[in-house]
């Protein structure tokens, strides 16, 4: 359980920042975008997908992360985005937050997605 607990922090982060985003939402003057409400739409689904298949719950917060991370998602009130101009071309915009959250996922779940490359793949660890 303890296990399972840590590889759920990810989602437990975008979770509170989907309820701080609602709770500003109602009680300021931002508006929502069609990112904001997508990004609740996919939040509530993976939600549910836990109680059902963990791994499949998994993957879909690194979807979710990768979405944000790259601007169709937003889970912040303010949506801040980072892009660079090199030699005159604009790379495409990122979100930071997104992109530190998404560091932190892949480096909490690595062994586990190893693990489940080698079980896909039938080889055993240690041979």
């Amino acid at each position: 359980m303890k296990k399972k607990l840590l590889h759920l922090i990810p989602f437990l982060l975008l979770a509170g920042l989907t309820l701080y985003a609602l709770v500003e939402f109602m009680t300021t003057t931002y508006i929502m975008t069609w990112r904001h409400y997508v990004a609740f739409g996919l939040m509530a689904i993976n939600a549910g997908l836990y109680f059902f298949t963990f791994r499949a719950a998994l993957l879909g917060t690194g979807v979710i992360l990768v979405l944000g991370t790259i601007n169709l998602l937003s889970f912040f009130p303010v949506t801040n985005t980072y892009g660079l101009r090199i030699m005159g071309y604009n790379t495409p915009e990122i979100q930071l937050g997104m992109l530190f959250l998404l560091g932190g996922y892949f480096a909490l779940n690595f062994t586990l997605f190893v693990e489940w490359w080698l079980d896909f793949k039938g080889v055993k660890p240690g041979s």
